[in-house]
């Protein structure tokens, strides 16, 4: 099986619901035994996220780790992904790179700019570039991409409006 991770708090801004219908697209293209989705953490998503996985034989909620045992996660999946709608840095990133996990993020994970967006086939990870108020189905650009006027931002634009909208970023200035 292919097993797809996801680690972080359980919040809309999270967009862990959105990875859940994800999920659901690629279970319908590809054979349920292919795939699995296993989801660490918790917040106030958790009923939605309890539902969804409770409904599947191929997805498992463990809910929150120790940190002791979060690199075994990280380790057993084939690829992180980092569906959030914003992030100042995302540590997650880091910890499974380091666990040799791939990841897939959207333009908004700054950590996720050191990953590689043409030509290097998933060897470490992809980001996603996905306009305001999408829905999850909407089209997915390739960061690097141009896609028009509204194409995707490059990382330092990702990072600037990600530093705009921390709160402890305005302060420390």
């Amino acid at each position: 099986r292919f097993v797809f991770t996801y680690v972080g708090r359980l919040e809309p801004v999270k967009a862990v619901t959105d990875l859940l219908q994800a999920y659901a697209i690629v279970r319908e293209n590809v054979p349920e035994e292919a795939t699995a989705l296993v989801i660490v953490g918790r917040g106030s998503q958790e009923p939605q996220v309890r539902e969804y996985v409770d409904a599947r034989d191929d997805c498992h909620y463990l809910g929150a780790i120790p940190q002791e045992v979060l690199g075994a996660a990280h380790a057993a999946g084939d690829v992180l992904v980092v569906p959030s709608h914003s992030e100042t840095w995302c540590w997650v990133v880091n910890e499974a790179l380091g666990f040799g996990t791939r990841v897939i993020a959207t333009h908004e994970v700054a950590a996720a700019c050191d990953l590689p967006c043409e030509g290097f086939a998933l060897r470490c990870g992809y980001r996603f570039w996905v306009p305001d108020n999408a829905p999850v189905t909407a089209k997915r650009t390739p960061c690097g991409v141009r896609a028009g006027a509204g194409g995707p931002p490059s990382c330092p634009n990702a990072v600037t409006r990600a530093r705009r909208r921390s709160p402890r970023s305005r302060t420390s200035r």
